[in-house]
């Protein structure tokens, strides 16, 4: 190997789990992201997302166990997590 990253497709998921027919869409906020398809939704790394669902932690998005050590991401609770997360309040009370 010479250490270069390769980016594996993962199929589409639903949130029951199951794999959409072929030619019918899925609604987008059922999918199920892969740790690393969720932080690169996010923007920040895979480990930051491995700490937040930590057992300590409890940080972060809302995550579905797919196995026992495999879990996903639904892409509506991601979109969900940083609208709820979204600082409105930019420079209000320290510029005073």
């Amino acid at each position: 190997m010479d250490g270069t990253l390769t980016q594996q497709k993962v199929p589409p998921m639903t949130a029951d789990n199951k794999k959409p027919r072929s030619g019918k869409s899925v609604p987008n906020d059922t999918l199920i992201l892969s740790t690393e398809q969720a932080a690169r939704f996010l923007n920040i790394s895979v480990v930051t997302l491995e700490r937040w669902r930590g057992k300590k932690s409890r940080m972060g998005p809302p995550f579905v166990r797919l196995g026992l050590r495999r879990v996903g991401y639904l892409r509506g609770d991601l979109e969900n997590y940083t609208r709820s997360n979204r600082n409105r309040d930019v420079g209000s009370d320290e510029a005073a």
